[in-house]
């Protein structure tokens, strides 16, 4: 994840949309790194939760009428990058 670089003053003037933030944030003074904000990761909410399982077994049972294995993704996978890297 990208560093954001930021003015003191504009950290401060919208320090609330920063601490929201997922990226570092870089803050300087006069061109200066004076500090470095690392966010802590937020919690998620148990709807969100929720929505990842639920996710997670409708693309489950997708790959399986797909007749998709793990092992399988990971060889297409594995043979697509091999050929970008040609």
């Amino acid at each position: 994840m990208a560093t954001v670089t930021v003015g003191v003053r504009e950290f401060q003037e919208n320090l609330a949309r920063y601490l929201e933030s997922d990226a570092p944030i870089a803050i300087t003074q006069g061109g200066r790194k004076v500090g470095v904000y690392f966010p802590a990761r937020r919690q998620r909410t148990e709807a969100e939760l929720a929505a990842f399982d639920k996710s997670a077994t409708v693309w489950q049972a997708e790959l399986d009428a797909a007749g998709v294995t793990e092992e399988g993704a990971v060889k297409d996978f594995e043979q697509w990058r091999a050929a970008g890297r040609k």
